[in-house]
């Protein structure tokens, strides 16, 4: 997967401390879905930047949290 992005022009966005305040938040909002810190973080990065589309090895709790918008996600 990483060669493929690296290769395929896909944007990797950083994370800056307003999209960590977000994860944090997304992971008290939704304690029950027990998501990981990392699935949080590509949600609020998500959701801040507008993506379209977020691509994902294991996106099984992607479905149950709502974003606007609500991105794509692929799973790889």
């Amino acid at each position: 997967v990483l060669r493929w992005v690296e290769e395929s022009g896909v944007r990797v966005l950083p994370a800056g401390e307003t999209d960590h305040r977000r994860a944090a938040a997304l992971l008290r909002r939704h304690l029950s879905l027990r998501l990981s810190y990392v699935d949080a973080l590509v949600l609020a990065l998500a959701e801040w930047h507008h993506v379209e589309e977020v691509m994902s090895v294991d996106g099984r709790h992607f479905g149950a949290v709502h974003l606007r918008p609500m991105p794509v996600v692929r799973i790889v």
